[in-house]
């Protein structure tokens, strides 16, 4: 009763036969594994739900800049520069290519590459033709083409803003 109460693994009764110790140590490593994927699986669980930061940090000619994620409308690449078009109508040309924002942006849903050279908010869309492969409008009056290769995405997007 005594080992119960410690939690024992098993319990060994004299003469110990040689599968019993095995199959005993092997409970017990076992045990071990799980306990550590248990604790590895909550160190995942608590840094999925930490709230990612609402702010993307972007270069500038003396320091960085943090943006609120909110206020970008659209970014449009330019040869190996880019414009973030902001929703007061502000733009903030960086020395980065579209390919550094589209990585940094993945982590917010409303972010979605629409064309070579457009990323957009989903939240600024203010209109969608179906001509061709599709043009978008945002609330600004930007007009954007929808490349063919990239209306899947834009579409299960604009599901999600529809939910």
């Amino acid at each position: 009763m005594q080992a119960f109460r410690l939690s024992a693994a098993d319990y060994l009764l004299k003469p110990i036969k040689e599968n019993e110790l095995i199959d005993a140590i092997n409970k017990v490593l076992n045990k071990r594994n799980l306990i550590e994927s248990d604790r590895k699986l909550n160190f995942l669980a608590q840094n999925f739900k930490q709230e990612k930061p609402n702010v993307l940090c972007i270069p500038i000619l003396n320091g960085v800049e943090y943006i609120p994620v909110s206020e970008i409308e659209y970014v449009e690449a330019s040869g190996s520069y880019a414009t973030v078009a902001l929703t007061d109508g502000k733009h903030k040309t960086v020395s980065k290519n579209l390919k550094f924002f589209e990585e940094s942006l993945i982590h917010f849903w409303q972010f979605v590459r629409v064309h070579r050279s457009f990323i957009i908010n989903i939240e600024m869309l203010k209109a969608f033709t179906k001509t061709d492969s599709g043009t978008i409008v945002l609330k600004s009056g930007k007009s954007v083409s929808l490349a063919r290769d990239r209306k899947d995405a834009f579409l299960e997007k604009l599901a999600l803003l529809n939910k």
